[in-house]
């Protein structure tokens, strides 16, 4: 059995990308706006230098006070495809910065012989307010002519056209469009007299990092609560990154708190899941186990695997509710299959133990070994001394179970 090489977390600076906005511009005015065929695909890559690259650096490199929970992450790829139709059209996502992840204590279960982590830290990572290179490497950059028809509806009060014109300038890849985050900032400004709440994120990200802007966080604020307001549940996970850095200036777990509360209450998961964790550690407002159970339980009924894994912890440690450590080990099943390598070494040990369920050590090293495949460094010291235990006949069943069910591939959490 061949071991998985571990996914090292990487850093990426936030770009603000023009792709999605442009698919949404260009595709209902094609004749004003595209001669046919001639756009495939904007780029979405961004420099990683600046002082925005800075921020981030220092944000992963803070040691949060939270707990080894999940797989540290950073950016995820999203992936932007070219459609070729009477007028084709690019897609992207727009993009924020990511921020703190760091490794803190292990904690341990109460009375349990299974070292799972009882502290978990709010996970700081997203699909949605995560940017990516684009998956597509195929494109046409804008004429001129496309230019300046796009400039002209800016001009004459077009909020997308504003939109686009700015996520244009800041990107920067467009021959014809030279990165310049001032005029990025301008456009921007303008197109936020429009519905769509983006260009607000996207310029409390710039007031964050004083990126085309003089640098203001009050402003930030007030741009990302606009965005916020308007559904962008991004905007709540980027405050709360930044607040819960205890490295940057501003750090504030109870202004994270609220920002978590508001994202929760807009049925956003990752949010659900972080104030969770809040209210289990008394991190910005009161230590509340029935509240961290509740909110734990909301993010698993949206399909949050970290979720997950943490209620399985709080239920066998018996600081939940109930004491049922046979839904523990259904919840850590259900996580471990989705490729979640605490949940996948948590339950192997209650197999191995035979807590909540039967012993099983066959099983149990079937999904130890899940774990360490998976990328929990743990696993490998409860690995050796259990094979070593199984008789032959487990041996063979443990054989059979690794050819007949393939080990789960490795996941990182998406959000909501």
């Amino acid at each position: 059995m061949s071991c998985a090489m571990k996914q090292l977390p990487e850093a990426r600076m936030f770009s603000l990308r023009p792709l999605a906005t442009l698919h949404r511009f260009l595709v209902p005015l094609p004749r004003r706006v595209l001669r046919r065929g001639a756009l495939r695909a904007v780029p979405s890559a961004m420099p990683t230098s600046g002082p925005v690259a800075l921020l981030v650096a220092a944000v992963l490199l803070a040691p949060l006070p939270l707990a080894d929970n999940a797989q540290a992450t950073a950016a995820q790829a999203t992936a932007a495809q070219a459609t070729a139709a009477q007028a084709t059209a690019a897609q992207a996502t727009a993009a924020q910065a990511t921020a703190a992840q760091a490794t803190a204590a292990q904690a341990t279960a109460a009375q349990a012989t299974t070292a799972q982590a009882t502290t978990p830290r709010p996970d700081t990572k997203g699909k949605k307010d995560t940017p990516g290179r684009s998956a597509s490497t195929t494109r046409t950059p804008l004429t001129s002519g496309q230019l300046a028809r796009l400039t002209n509806e800016a001009e004459s009060g077009n909020a997308r056209a504003r939109l686009l014109l700015g996520m244009l300038y800041s990107d920067g890849t467009d021959p014809l469009v030279p990165k310049d985050m001032t005029r990025a900032a301008h456009w921007l400004q303008l197109a936020t007299q429009g519905r769509d709440p983006l260009p607000h994120h996207l310029l409390g990200l710039m007031y964050f990092s004083g990126q085309g802007v003089p640098e203001d966080k009050d402003k930030a604020r007030q741009h990302m609560d606009a965005a916020l307001a308007g559904g962008y549940v991004a905007s709540a996970h980027f405050m709360a990154d930044m607040l819960l850095s205890p490295i940057l200036p501003g750090h504030d777990p109870v202004e994270a708190a609220r920002w978590l509360e508001k994202g929760a209450i807009l049925g956003d998961a990752r949010c659900t899941y972080n104030l969770g964790v809040l209210h289990e550690q008394g991190l910005g407002v009161p230590q509340d186990l029935r509240r961290a159970e509740t909110l734990y339980r909301q993010a698993v009924s949206r399909g949050y695997i970290n979720a997950m894994n943490q209620l399985a912890v709080l239920i066998d440690s018996g600081r939940a509710s109930t004491t049922d450590r046979g839904e523990a080990v259904r919840l850590f099943r259900k996580a471990a299959e989705k490729g979640n390598g605490l949940a996948a070494y948590n339950l192997g040990l209650m197999l191995r133990e035979g807590r909540g369920t039967g012993k099983d050590w066959p099983q149990a090293a079937y999904w130890l070994a899940c774990a360490d495949m998976l990328g929990e460094p743990r696993a490998m010291k409860d690995l050796p001394p259990l094979l070593r235990q199984l008789s032959p006949e487990q041996r063979k069943k443990f054989n059979e179970r690794l050819v007949k069910a393939p080990l789960p591939p490795r996941v990182r959490q998406t959000g909501n």
